[in-house]
């Protein structure tokens, strides 16, 4: 089968989606598929590259700016249609997470193949405007989420944009090489990831850790604009020289640096769809703090893989960190729960299983019994 992956941005650019997007397309190709990616260009590399197990074509280019600029919005529109007619996809794999799942609607042809639409943010993320959204879940032959809690998000956002229920795929991590090293919860080293902006919540993190013994440390990985206020909140709680701003961090290294923790935190106050760093702890057998919001606790189940805590509450963050700290036998059964739940249900093989499923009722349609 010939798919074509239509996604927003890609590799070398990265993020937990252009990271997902790569690994299901290895997957893919190692049962048997041709694998093309259709995402933004990028200066300075070719606007076709073929890698291991699949070939990007970068010709998408999104932006806000397209949809008050109807002759640039049509000229993409009708590259998009263009690659899909050379092509000949068997299917076509939208992943909304901006507009370029816009740019592959309006320039669909009409004798395209089945279309299959995976929602990767929210409703209210302002990635794109609610009228696009609506259109582009109403556009797709089938629709599918990464959480339940996405799925109703979106069915309360867009009550009527799709006559059937969302399907809920449940994303695949890569599994690392590197082995899980042993943990001394006692020790305290404190670990929080991801892009630093004010709806991860890192600023509770350091709002805990002033509530933690003094021997206890915080690594907080990662870049983006909330950091120098971080920097600044670090330094007037007094726990400047406990934080280690690490800088972002490449997705390679990120297992050696989860090593380098005794308990991962994630105090999200945003409505998180998935929680890659959540499932990223567990390979790595680290228990895991994290709020009970969006689709965290699809991942974590609270006493047994991780502990969930109420958002924006660092005391409730403070003292399910000091529970680890002082019960190592608890942090240790919680880390290996989480790392059994990681393999069974977070495998990229099982993830790519689903889709093909999917793939499968999309281009072989049952016919509609009476």
């Amino acid at each position: 089968m010939r798919i074509l992956h239509w996604t927003d941005n890609f590799l070398p650019l990265i993020g937990g989606l252009e990271t997902f997007t790569r690994d299901l397309a290895r997957a893919q190709h190692a049962a048997g598929h041709e694998v093309h990616i259709c995402t933004s260009p990028i200066p300075g590399l070719p606007e076709v590259e073929t890698q291991p197990g699949y070939t990007v074509h970068r010709r998408a280019a999104p932006s806000h700016a397209i949809l008050t600029e109807p002759r640039r919005l049509g000229e993409l529109a009708r590259a998009g249609g263009d690659l899909r007619r050379r092509l000949r996809p068997d299917l076509v794999h939208v992943h909304l997470s901006g507009l370029a799942a816009w740019i592959e609607l309006i320039g669909r042809p009409g004798d395209s193949g089945p279309v299959l639409l995976t929602a990767h943010t929210t409703a209210d993320s302002g990635l794109t405007a609610p009228a696009v959204t609506r259109r582009v879940l109403a556009g797709a032959d089938l629709a599918t989420t990464v959480s339940a809690d996405l799925a109703a998000g979106l069915e309360a956002a867009f009550p009527d944009a799709r006559p059937e229920p969302y399907e809920v795929v449940l994303n695949g991590v890569a599994a690392p090489t590197l082995a899980p090293a042993p943990l001394h919860p006692a020790a305290g080293t404190l670990l929080s990831l991801g892009r630093v902006v004010r709806e991860k919540g890192f600023d509770l993190a350091i709002r805990a850790l002033a509530l933690l013994p003094p021997a206890t440390r915080l690594m907080l990985a990662g870049d983006g604009p909330a950091l120098p206020a971080l920097q600044t909140l670090a330094a007037e709680l007094g726990v400047a020289d406990r934080v280690d701003f690490r800088g972002w961090v490449h997705p390679d290294d990120v297992p050696a640096l989860i090593n380098a923790a005794d308990i991962v935190l994630m105090p999200s106050r945003w409505r998180e769809p998935f929680g890659l760093v959540a499932v990223q702890a567990g390979q790595m057998a680290r228990p895991l703090v994290a709020t009970r919001v969006g689709g965290l606790p699809e991942i974590v189940r609270d006493g047994e893989t991780g502990l969930l805590v109420p958002p924006e509450d660092p005391a409730a963050l403070a003292a399910a960190v000091r529970r680890l700290q002082a019960d190592p036998a608890l942090a240790a059964r919680l880390g290996a729960a989480a790392r059994r739940r990681a393999a069974d249900t977070f495998s990229m093989a099982r993830c790519a299983a689903a889709y093909a499923t999917l793939y499968d009722r999309l281009r072989h349609p049952r016919p509609a019994t009476a």
